[in-house]
C-alpha cells in the first residue's frame, strides 16, 4: 500500500487521508459480469459505514475507474492517488454503477479512532505478554493492514510466551476454541475459559493459520 505523510500530529505521529473503502482489480471475467466493456478499475468489496466513500454514495459493487482524471487499475493505484491528497480534499472520481458511469467527489477525512482498548495479555496462555488492541481504521493503518479490517490484532508480541509461539505484529486473532473474537474483552474471556487447551485461528496477511497449544 503506497502512502505519503500528510500531516504531523502533536505527538510526532502522522495523519493520513482516508477513502473509507477497499477493493480489488477488475479482471476480464469480473468486467463481463458487471457490464463493463473491458477490464480496468477497482471493484469495491467493502465500504466503511459513515466513511468518505459511503458519504459520497459509493456502495459495495461500484467500480472506481479514475481519480482526478487518472485511471486506476488496482487498489495500490487507487491508494496512491488518495495519498496525493490531504484530509479535507475532495478529489473527483469516475465511478461505474451497474455498468453506468458517473462522476462524484469524495471528501477525504482522517481515519476514525474507536476505543483501541490496548492491553497486555496476562495470565499464562499462548498470548501472555503480547500487546493487543481493537482494530479501528486508524489502528489498522498503523499496522499496515487494510483500513476496513476489524477484530483484535497483536500490536507487539514482545519478549514473551506469545513471541515464542510465533505471533507477529499485525496478526489478527479470529477465534479461540471455536469462539469468534471481535474485541479485546472477548479475547480475554476466551483465553481464560480455555481450561489449558487453546485452538486458535489467526489471520496473517489474509492467510488463515491455525495454532493448537496445551499448557
Amino acid at each position: 500500500m503506497v502512502r505519503r505523510i500528510l500531516e504531523g500530529s502533536g505527538s510526532g505521529g502522522v495523519k493520513l487521508a482516508w477513502f473509507g473503502a477497499d477493493g480489488q482489480a477488475v479482471t476480464s471475467e469480473i468486467a463481463r459480469s458487471i457490464g463493463l466493456s473491458r477490464p480496468g478499475g477497482v471493484l469495491l468489496k467493502s465500504v466503511y459505514p459513515g466513511g468518505p466513500a459511503a458519504q459520497a454514495g459509493l456502495k459495495t459493487g461500484d467500480v472506481v475507474l479514475a481519480v482526478d482524471g487518472v485511471g486506476v487499475d488496482d487498489m495500490q493505484g487507487l491508494n496512491y492517488r488518495i495519498a496525493t491528497h490531504k484530509a479535507g480534499d475532495a478529489p473527483s472520481m469516475k465511478i461505474s454503477t451497474n455498468g453506468q458511469p458517473r462522476d462524484v467527489t469524495v471528501k477525504l477525512s482522517l481515519p476514525p479512532e474507536t476505543p483501541r482498548q490496548a492491553t497486555t495479555i496476562g495470565g499464562r496462555n499462548p498470548l501472555t505478554g503480547a500487546r493487543v488492541e481493537n482494530l479501528s481504521p486508524a489502528a489498522a493503518l498503523d499496522l499496515q493492514l487494510e483500513p476496513t479490517t476489524t477484530g483484535v490484532a497483536v500490536v507487539a508480541p514482545g519478549r514473551s510466551i506469545a513471541a515464542n509461539q510465533g505471533f507477529e505484529a499485525g496478526d489478527i486473532i479470529r477465534s479461540i476454541n471455536g469462539v469468534a473474537i471481535h474485541n479485546v474483552a472477548e479475547l480475554n474471556r476466551a483465553l481464560g475459559q480455555a481450561n489449558g487447551h487453546w485452538d486458535m485461528i489467526i489471520d496473517r496477511g489474509g492467510r488463515k493459520l491455525t495454532l493448537s497449544v496445551d499448557g
